[in-house]
Order: structure tokens, then C-alpha cells, then sequence
């Protein structure tokens, strides 16, 4: 699973040269469209999977097929990583490279709506300040 994120590009660099975020992804509503504007400029398989594991947002699961390949896909459905509704996927986690190592934490709630208590936050600027 990890080898077909890397093999599309998915690793701290991807996401640099498409999102120009380092660590921390920013989502306020105005972060959002750069994030839109940015992913539709680089369409394509990587774009996809940002989408879905950076933030949050739903892909057709074909593209996510081509992009990942079969038994990669079937293996993130099968974890409960990628959540199937109909046509589309969205993953169920937020998955992110960071240097050599990848960060699952929970989603980020939508905006508007509190976190919870046991919320699982991934990587922000206090813990890359702790971790270097």
C-alpha cells in the first residue's frame, strides 16, 4: 500500500511541489481554493490522491484505481482506510508523508463542527517544532 502512495508521488515532496505546504496543511476556507485552484492546475493521479488523504475530499474510485492500482485500493477499502459511497472515495484517516515517515491521524472535522475529546490532530506546527 505504502509503495503504490510513493510510486505515484504521494511523499513530502509531491506535496510540496503541488500544495506548497511543508508539514502542516492548511485549511481555512480561504487555504481551501488555493488548494482547488493548485490541485486542478496538476490533475492527475497524484492530485487524486492528495485530494483524498491530505484533505479529506472524495475522488470517483476509478481515478483512484488508476492511480493506485487494484490491490493497492482493495487493500485501503479493506482496512477501512478509504471509505466507499457509491462511485466515490474518501479516505477515513488523514495520511500524510513526513519525511521518511507516514502520520495517520483522524480527519479533520468539517469546518464548523468541533473535534472530539480523543481526536488524534497529525501533524502541526507545535509537534514539528517538538520533533526536530
Amino acid at each position: 500500500m505504502v509503495a503504490a502512495l510513493v510510486a505515484v508521488g504521494y511523499d513530502s515532496e509531491g506535496l510540496r511541489g503541488i500544495l506548497a505546504a511543508d508539514g502542516d496543511i492548511p485549511m481555512a476556507p480561504a487555504d481551501l481554493i488555493v488548494h482547488e485552484r493548485r490541485l486542478a492546475a496538476a490533475a492527475g493521479p497524484l492530485a487524486d490522491v492528495i485530494a483524498v488523504f491530505a484533505l479529506g475530499w472524495a475522488r470517483p474510485t476509478n481515478a483512484l484505481r488508476t492511480a493506485l492500482g487494484g490491490a493497492a485500493l482493495d487493500a485501503l477499502i479493506g482496512s477501512c482506510a478509504l471509505v466507499q459511497d457509491g462511485r466515490q472515495a474518501r479516505a477515513a484517516i488523514r495520511l500524510l508523508p513526513h519525511g521518511d515517515l507516514w502520520i495517520a491521524a483522524d480527519r479533520r472535522p468539517e469546518p464548523g463542527t468541533p473535534g472530539h475529546a480523543l481526536q488524534v490532530p497529525g501533524i502541526n506546527p507545535p509537534a514539528t517544532l517538538l520533533a526536530s
